[in-house]
């Protein structure tokens, strides 16, 4: 009988040379049942070239929901690394990199990092209550009892096994991720979460009867077990996304300018600054620029890279400096607002490295002239600090 799933864990170990002789001869069935089947495999091989990270779950329909997630967490780990690596590489070899490409010398500098700054080892730093500190990695095995709940580690990570009393009383331990570094954990209230490079998880070792409620500093997945009568809530700064049950990645790294929340299954409600609350469907995310105290959400398809945008909040995160609060003046060199029709114009002055971008999108446009762009906005919250775009709004041309 040809098997048609694989546990992913499975998979994980194998790009990682840790499988048994067992797990070998299942991962051969699988991927001589379907094409399909070893295509994903040499996809996820390829993915952890460049500093993916993988989740533990069986491979099904759900396929293209993982590619995902995967991408979510390759994205900043290699960003990392190759950022590294290039300040590096300007002060050895100034004069070849006048010469050569950009990009492809950051693919081959990524290459020759050390073994510690490659992302995919098991590692955490678990800091107890009482302020002792633990080692974990794949060779660790360690078995705590604090209160009703016990807390073990196996190859898999870590794993909270709730005792049936509920306490109001909170006792709160932290995972640390180190550079290099990610760990799964399993919450006392069997919500999964994948934590990456550069990470710190502060949890209650057991929930409270009213709400299940975890801090964040960095990157992680979270596959929220449902409980209609404890919502669960990630703080991350000013920013908090309270769930029922759903999968989502937040991603809010204290250097970064922006918390990204993506949306993978279920619904979530964001809360930001003083923005409106801005509630995400299935395939939604969102971007709270910290600084302008602007969320921004948009829509996006199963199978790009979720950490980017297109359309509006494309245009918002990555060529403006900033995005200003409220949306009516929008701050970078020489800009004015004309009105239109449900459209706002900006007139945008281009120089350097920006004009080469939008140079790029729109070939045969002088970004140094002043260029009207018009901008949709579909949805915009009371507050003024809330943009919602949606996949069917593309930019139109450029007017000069």
């Amino acid at each position: 009988m040809q098997k048609s799933h694989i546990d992913f864990y499975i998979i994980w170990k194998k790009i990682f040379s840790t499988t048994s002789a067992e797990e070998d001869r299942e991962l051969q069935k699988w991927l001589n049942a379907s094409a399909k089947h070893f295509k994903f495999f040499y996809d996820a091989e390829a993915f952890h070239k460049y500093g993916s990270s993988f989740s533990k779950k069986p491979v099904d329909s759900q396929i293209a929901l993982k590619k995902v997630r995967s991408r979510i967490f390759r994205k900043l780990v290699f960003r990392r690394i190759a950022a590294a690596a290039v300040i590096l590489f300007i002060f050895s070899t100034v004069t070849y990199v006048l010469q050569k490409d950009w990009h492809t010398s950051d693919e081959l500098i990524a290459k020759d990092i050390t073994s510690e700054s490659k992302s995919g080892k098991q590692k955490a730093i678990l800091i107890l209550q009482d302020g002792t500190t633990k080692s974990l990695t794949t060779k660790s095995a360690i078995k705590v009892q604090q209160g009703q709940t016990l807390l073990q580690q196996s190859e898999e990570g870590l794993f909270y096994v709730a005792g049936h009393q509920k306490t109001d009383k909170l006792v709160y331990n932290t995972l640390k991720i180190p550079r290099g570094g990610e760990f799964f954990i399993e919450l006392s209230d069997k919500s999964k979460v994948w934590l990456n490079s550069e990470t710190t998880l502060r949890y209650p070792v057991s929930f409270t009867n009213k709400q299940r409620v975890v801090e964040l500093t960095g990157e992680a997945y979270f596959e929220v077990s449902k409980d209609t009568k404890r919502p669960f809530i990630v703080i991350s700064n000013n920013h908090t996304v309270q769930v029922l049950g759903t999968q989502f990645n937040i991603s809010s790294y204290p250097e970064e300018a922006d918390i990204k929340t993506t949306l993978v299954q279920g619904s979530v409600k964001v809360k930001a600054g003083d923005a409106d609350n801005v509630i995400l469907k299935s395939s939604f995310q969102s971007v709270y620029r910290v600084e302008d105290d602007v969320v921004i959400a948009k829509k996006f398809h199963v199978g790009m890279n979720a950490g980017d945008f297109d359309g509006v909040a494309d245009l918002i995160a990555k060529y403006p400096e900033r995005f200003s609060s409220p949306l009516d003046v929008l701050w970078y060199e020489r800009r004015v607002e004309l009105a239109g029709e449900g459209d706002r114009w900006f007139d945008l002055v281009r120089s350097g490295r920006t004009a080469s971008v939008m140079g790029a999108i729109y070939p045969g446009v002088d970004w140094n002239k002043h260029i009207y762009l018009p901008v949709g906005l579909i949805e915009q919250g009371n507050s003024g600090n809330t943009l919602t775009a949606y996949p069917d709004e593309v930019y139109p041309d450029p007017i000069e």
